[in-house]
Formats: C-alpha cells, structure tokens, sequence
C-alpha cells in the first residue's frame, strides 16, 4: 500500500470528522518520519490541492464546506467580497474563492483550500470599522454593501482598474440589495476613502443591469 493510501485509510478511520489533521497526530499515529508524512501529502496534493501549513491540514474527507474551514483558520476575521455578495443575493454567480478581511491574521496570499475552493485573507481595508453581520459559529459577513466596498477597493482601485471593468462587474450585481446602504456611507461616512468610492460605485452602474432578469 502507498503512503498517500495509509494516509487517507488512518485518516478515515481515526479523525473522519476533523476539519485539520494535526502533523503530530498523524506521525503518532502511523510511526512516521516527517519525510515520510511530507511525501504522502506532496502526492495527495498532485491530484487533491488542499491547504497545509506545518502543523496541520484539511481533512479532504470531513464532511465541512469551506466556510467552516476558513472560520477555524482566520478566527478573528469577517468574509466579503464576492462571497458575500453572493451570500447576499447580490452577486449571480458563486465564486469559489473566499476573501478573508482580517487585521490581526497574516495575510495569505490566494491559495487552494479544498480542491473545490479557495481563499485569501487580506488586512483591513479602511480607517471606519467594517459594517458585518455575525453568524455564530462561523464569521461574520460583511452587509452586502460592505463587500462590495471592499471588492472595489481590493480587487479594482488596488488593481488600477478600469471604469469600465468596474461597471461590467456592477453589471452582474443586484444594485437594490446594496443601493440603500452604499448612499448612506456616500452621504455619511467618516472615512473620506470609503464616502469618495461609494459614490464612484453609484455613478459607474450601468442603467440597464443584465441580472437579476425580470420574469415576464
């Protein structure tokens, strides 16, 4: 038997609900040397990516989706972005990279988090306190016009990106699930970069939005 085989049979057999192995636990376990350890998941990740570090990493097998992992990763942050927007109602298509904001955190540049998905998480983005919505046990989430602050921020303004890459992406966007909250940060916030690009998000929507489609 290989050792990626060994591997996921003590992994079945021992911990089928964990969301993170633990390193230790699996050299315990199967009296392995770290070299040993290292070459089973270099050739689970040949067909698998998953996210490891040097203490732990994903359970491929657990029954958890990718927000349950993401909460036990970065405890101390708050999901936004597409995600949100999607979460939201906002967005029409589900993306499958999660965007983790958060301050305390190293940031991790994108990497796999399960073969279906993956993340990113980023410090702070503005002097104001991100307005978010807790979801006891996983994170918070941003409104869904706070993701979409910072979506515009991160992935456009950061990205020098064009006005009209920006409102080709308002364009897949439900302007009524974020219109209410994007005029009062426009009208009353106390961060002058996030009033300024609220209402850069307002002034670029194109008139006409392809989704949502009005049933006839």
């Amino acid at each position: 038997m290989n050792t990626a085989k060994q591997l996921e049979d003590w992994v079945r057999t021992f911990s089928p609900h964990s969301p993170f192995i633990s390193v230790q636990a699996v050299r315990h376990g199967l009296g392995w040397s770290p070299e040993t350890l290292n070459q089973a998941l270099a050739t689970l990740a040949q067909t698998m990516p998953f996210y490891a570090d040097h203490h732990q990493w994903v359970n491929l097998w657990a029954p958890m989706g990718p927000e349950e992992l993401v909460t036990y990763l970065c405890p101390d942050g708050y999901l936004s972005g597409e995600w949100a927007l999607s979460w939201h109602g906002c967005l029409s298509q589900q993306p499958t990279r999660l965007m983790i904001v958060d301050n305390i955190h190293p940031a991790i540049s994108p990497r796999a988090l399960t073969p279906q998905w993956s993340f990113e998480c980023i410090p702070a983005l503005f002097d104001e306190p991100a307005t978010r919505i807790s979801r006891p046990p996983l994170l918070p989430i941003a409104t869904g016009a706070q993701a979409l602050l910072d979506w515009a921020e991160y992935r456009w303004r950061r990205h020098q990106g064009t006005r009209s890459q920006l409102a080709n992406f308002l364009d897949d966007c439900d302007r009524d699930v974020v219109e209410e909250e994007l005029v009062a940060v426009a009208q009353t916030s106390i961060d002058g970069r996030k009033q300024r690009l609220a209402g850069i998000l307002l002034n670029a929507w194109p008139g006409e939005s392809r989704w949502p489609i009005t049933p006839r």
